[in-house]
């Protein structure tokens, strides 16, 4: 994983540490732990959002935006300036800008004093044919 992360992104391995970066759908789905929701229905009426919004963040054709990231990090108790950044990565990274990525990861690195790891998720080939954004326009 890191010799392929160091040959894609041009990222030196020796700044990579264990820790994994989360991806939106990871936030969404400790948010429902964090909750004990069962269902993305039941995170979806939490959130105040359309159930097919809460679907597609499901299945990977969209990104949640900024507001709604914000809100799952707190559910979670995690930092949601990280989560921001996690996000910019990943849109980053969704997008193939290995500058911009490069750029957020060394934003991230330097607010966490580490350079995490991306996740297999960044490799994911399946996925190309959807255009990430933010569902805004659903909501």
């Amino acid at each position: 994983m890191c010799q392929a992360l160091v040959t894609t992104y041009g990222i030196n391995s020796d700044y990579i540490e264990a820790r994994t970066m989360r991806t939106p759908w990871d936030y969404m789905h400790e948010a429902m732990e964090a909750k004990s929701f069962s269902t993305l229905n039941q995170l979806s009426r939490h959130l105040r959002i359309n159930r097919q919004t809460a679907y597609s963040w499901a299945k990977g054709r969209f990104v949640p935006s900024e507001d709604y990231l914000i809100t799952m990090a707190k559910m979670i108790g995690a930092d949601p300036r990280i989560a921001l950044l996690e996000r910019q990565c990943w849109i980053s990274a969704i997008d193939r800008d290995k500058q911009k990525l490069t750029m957020w990861m060394q934003i991230l690195k330097t607010l966490t004093g580490e350079l995490p790891e991306l996740p297999e998720a960044y490799n994911y080939e399946m996925k190309t044919q959807y255009k990430f954004r933010t569902p805004d326009f659903l909501v």
